[in-house]
């Protein structure tokens, strides 16, 4: 009977040890409910303050698009690239080469560079200013 009686004990003491823990974690998770509110009204503030003109996610300003040709200049370098039967990889350095891209840019902007260019080159099989030859290789139409 003893022994059922102090384990009776220690498992209250326990309980009671447990509940005061609880009720203060209950109390920092009320503190930080109250601080994530407090800020999402802010950052809702911030966002009526913006213009009605750009619309929530519009995707990337201005400053951060990056064109990696000028209007029209694609034929122009193509043309320049592929006046003999040329590998499209080899067309795609020339075409970094020509526009100064192969020294300045990081790693991850060659790989952009290089997927825009690989892009153009297919665009410019399709309007006709390069051909595709049976081999793989393009030459300027």
């Amino acid at each position: 009977m003893r022994s059922l009686s102090e384990t009776v004990a220690t498992l209250e003491a326990r309980k009671s040890t447990l509940s005061r823990e609880l009720a203060t974690v209950e109390a920092r998770l009320g503190a930080i409910s109250k601080a994530l509110k407090s800020q999402r009204a802010t950052s809702a503030s911030a966002e009526e303050d913006r213009p009605a003109a750009v619309p929530r996610g519009a995707g990337r300003t201005k400053a951060n698009k990056r064109s990696w040709f000028e209007k029209n200049e694609v034929a122009t370098l193509l043309r320049r690239a592929a006046k003999a039967p040329t590998p499209v990889a080899d067309v795609v350095r020339d075409l970094a080469k020509m526009k100064g891209y192969s020294r300045s840019l990081s790693n991850d902007d060659m790989r952009r560079f290089q997927g825009a260019a690989f892009m153009a080159v297919a665009q410019g099989v399709k309007s006709k200013v390069l051909r595709k030859r049976a081999d793989g290789t393009v030459v300027a139409a």
